[in-house]
């Protein structure tokens, strides 16, 4: 209460919604996912679903020419048709985005749901952004410990238990959040909730 732990953070990113961002996050974005698109930590199903990533990263690239650069100028033009005409990046981040979801077996119907959330505070979920499972736990991780400037943060207990999968039965991977992880992450909470639910009662 004290720390303003209230606000509802997605453990698989959500999609990347290109028309309420700028430019500089998409590039960051992009520059994520290429980075772990190339990690050797991440176990595709397939080749051809890596280089489908891959040449939509690629096409993002090159609508980006080579943004950002030393030519003021030409950031400007690239920006003004970034928001003039953001289609072509659409595509392409739909592209990423629904593979990654196909990864973690991610339907829309539960992106949104208590199986794919988890409670932070409001400066916790803008840190933890888009990133994957994997790169949230260690931001968590960090913001909890803090540094020699500034006091670590209050991380719920359910919440670090989250990251860490303390709750899955089976763990095949520590990047995706699986249809295995939701299911028995939900039974906690229901099991959790039928306690206090039932203890009031009598």
């Amino acid at each position: 209460k004290d720390q303003k732990i209230t606000s509802l953070e997605h453990i698989h990113p959500q999609n990347l919604n290109i028309d309420e961002i700028e430019l500089d996050e998409l590039v960051s974005w992009v520059n994520r996912k290429s980075q772990i698109v190339d990690s050797k930590l991440l176990h595709w199903k397939n080749e051809k679903d890596k280089q489908k990533v891959k040449d939509a990263i690629d096409k993002i690239t090159d609508l980006l020419k080579g943004y950002p650069t030393n030519d003021i100028s030409q950031d400007k033009a690239i920006k003004e048709d970034f928001d003039k005409n953001k289609q072509p990046y659409h595509e392409q981040v739909e592209i990423i985005d629904n593979m990654f979801d196909e990864m973690a077996n991610m339907k829309p119907e539960i992106m949104h749901s208590i199986k794919n959330m988890a409670l932070v505070d409001k400066d916790t979920n803008s840190a933890l952004s888009n990133h994957l499972l994997d790169e949230k736990r260690q931001i968590l991780k960090q913001r909890e410990k803090g540094d020699k400037d500034k006091k670590g943060i209050y991380v719920p207990i359910a919440t670090k238990d989250v990251f860490d999968k303390a709750y899955s039965s089976e763990i095949d991977d520590m990047q995706f959040w699986t249809k295995v992880d939701r299911e028995d992450y939900f039974s906690e909470i229901e099991t959790a909730y039928n306690y206090f639910v039932n203890s009031s009662l009598k």
